[in-house]
């Protein structure tokens, strides 16, 4: 019998889940490189979780989740951390000294790619800002009842991580030419 397709046999492929195992009563013909296998309906056999092993995959989702949040909080403190340095210390440097009308104020105030720099850096600083904000949140939720909104919080999260690099890249080549 094909032994040369018992790796894609959809046999051999369920019986690698541990599921409960329904008998499906109907034929299939499966087309590999232009040659019907016939599959009689004692052979396919479909899974469903059951009630232990969906505890079991949240579990591992939850632990995996948990894995993920640690990076994206690293990364999102990384940024938060540099773009809030670099909006202290203000490329160009400030105004010294009393006898000039705005003392204190940036040199480079009135260039555009200043402007442009003070923009990106603000928006990296609060989408990444958001981001640590949105994992803080995502920690108090209890992992059981919560675990839909705990996976969209940490999507969330991510999304924000995700769109404050783009400013942060922008701030920096902004900075640079100002």
């Amino acid at each position: 019998r094909n032994d040369e397709y018992s790796q894609f046999n959809p046999i051999n492929i369920l019986q690698k889940k541990r599921r409960v195992i329904i008998k499906v009563q109907e034929n299939y013909d499966f087309h590999v490189n232009g040659r019907v296998l016939e599959v009689g309906h004692d052979e396919i056999e479909k899974s469903y979780p059951t009630e232990e092993s969906d505890k079991e995959w949240k579990k591992k989702t939850i632990e995996e989740m948990d894995k993920a949040a640690q990076a994206h909080l690293v990364v999102a403190a990384l940024i938060t951390t540099v773009t809030f340095a670099a909006g202290i210390t203000m490329p160009g440097g400030f105004i010294g000294g009393d006898d000039h009308p705005h003392p204190g104020s940036a040199v480079l105030r009135n260039s555009v790619a200043f402007k442009a720099f003070i923009i990106t850096n603000a928006l990296s600083l609060m989408l990444s800002g958001s981001a640590i904000f949105m994992h803080l949140i995502n920690s108090l939720l209890p992992s059981d009842d919560f675990f839909q909104k705990r996976i969209s919080f940490l999507d969330m999260a991510f999304q924000f991580l995700l769109s404050s690099m783009v400013p942060m890249v922008l701030a920096f080549v902004t900075g640079t030419y100002a």
